[in-house]
């Protein structure tokens, strides 16, 4: 068995995006499990597993080679490379090419069962694994000074100063608006907001959005892992204020770093949050600042220990062995690959 696990992103800056971490990790899952595995669409392989619908020209070729295809879908939300619901008024929806594209897949796999829901309900009828794509324990070692100290170093930062941090595309969608009027009622507060580099699109977003923040606030493009890492280490808040649903491998992150979520309802999937007990949720800016509030004043427990341990569940030595079963599944239903041409 030699599968193909394969993304591409198309922007130009990804170092901590949602799609890389996503397949970043499955690359450990498979080296965990011994899994000889190849990165390259045009090497020989037996299984194809892509983090994006949009890899339209290989996923074709795969197809064409009558070899399994699996998708991982809605685990990267955030990023504009592998995101794949577009939300019209209160309803989702998918482009037809992506749902052709879901149709003719041999298997998908989300990371929740809402998650599965929704493609239901959007007309995916392709067979649906639930299987997260896990977090690396050892990625957050609490007490770690080095490590804590690498993103006070890198911006500059006062680690005097208490922290929040989110990410998210530069858009209306993303919450980032709210996120900086919640920001604007907290000066001694510093917000951090991580996003992809602004494409000609989102540039005159985020310019305006730039021009009119508040000096608590800072913008910033995506940023190497260790420092990311060491944002979330400093954080006492990751902040989730998106109209859509994040990627779950941006929620798992600060679950695993025992920081703080403060969550708007449609941000998350309610099996992966759940109010009070793994993090606060607020329908509105008003219930986001006010759980803010009172969680800074000390009014309000904190939830990290119990979001620790159902991040631990979804640790990626647990993870591994399910996504090995699901590769060994196929592949011996499967008849010989076709030859490469």
């Amino acid at each position: 068995m030699r599968p193909l696990i394969y993304f591409q992103p198309k922007s130009r800056d990804t170092h901590n995006y949602e799609g890389m971490r996503v397949v970043k990790n499955l690359y450990e899952a498979a080296r965990l499990m011994s899994i000889d595995f190849t990165t390259d669409p045009l090497q020989a392989y037996d299984l194809a597993h892509f983090v994006s619908t949009k890899a339209y020209k290989y996923i074709k070729n795969a197809l064409l080679r009558k070899v399994p295809v699996i998708i991982s879908a809605l685990m990267s939300e955030n990023d504009p490379d592998a995101r794949l619901l577009l939300k019209t008024g209160d309803k989702w929806r998918i482009k037809q090419r992506d749902l052709a594209i879901l149709q003719a897949a041999t298997l998908i796999i989300v990371p929740t069962t809402s998650g599965k829901t929704i493609l239901n309900h959007l007309g995916v009828t392709t067979p649906i694994e639930v299987l997260s794509e896990g977090v690396i324990k050892g990625r957050f070692v609490q007490g770690h000074e080095l490590e804590k100290g690498i993103f006070p170093r890198y911006f500059g930062y006062n680690p005097k100063r208490q922290l929040v941090i989110a990410n998210g595309r530069y858009s209306k969608e993303s919450g980032l608006p709210d996120y900086i009027d919640i920001a604007r009622k907290f000066p001694e507060v510093d917000f951090y907001y991580f996003g992809p580099q602004p494409n000609l699109l989102s540039l005159w977003f985020f310019k305006r959005e730039y021009r009119t923040a508040p000096p608590n606030v800072y913008l910033k493009k995506t940023i190497h892992e260790d420092v990311y890492r060491s944002a979330l280490m400093n954080a006492i808040v990751f902040m989730l204020p998106s109209y859509y649903p994040s990627g779950t491998v941006s929620v798992l992150d600060p679950m695993m770093s025992k920081c703080q979520i403060i969550a708007r309802k449609t941000a998350i999937y309610p099996d992966l949050i759940i109010d009070k007990k793994t993090g606060f949720i607020g329908d509105s800016n008003y219930e986001l600042e006010k759980t803010l509030a009172r969680f800074l004043a000390g009014q309000q427990q904190a939830t990290t220990e119990q979001a620790y341990q159902k991040a631990l569940e979804l640790d990626l030595e647990k993870i591994a062995p399910r996504l090995k079963d699901i590769y060994e599944s196929l592949t011996g239903l499967n008849q010989q690959a076709l030859p490469m041409k």
